[in-house]
């Protein structure tokens, strides 16, 4: 496993809305699935290295919050 391929945990508060967010992050180049009802695994592919993946996820994570009516989302 690449520094880039380190799995992070997203955790909603709303996990009614998992399955959109899911397709979102597909959508952007990221491998992500459902671990529990209200907890994702995602894997940001196209980062360089941890840092750079948790950046862009925290940054892609709250742009798709505020679209979707501000629900807690924590990048663990």
């Amino acid at each position: 496993m690449t520094a880039s391929a380190v799995p992070f945990h997203v955790v909603l508060d709303r996990p009614e809305l998992a399955n959109e967010l899911v397709q979102a992050l597909t959508a952007g180049d990221c491998l992500c699935g459902r671990l529990t009802t209200d907890t994702l695994v995602v894997i940001h592919r196209a980062a360089v290295d941890e840092s750079e993946a948790r950046t862009e996820l925290r940054f892609f994570l709250d742009a798709w919050a505020a679209r979707h009516g501000d629900p807690a989302v924590s990048l663990v």
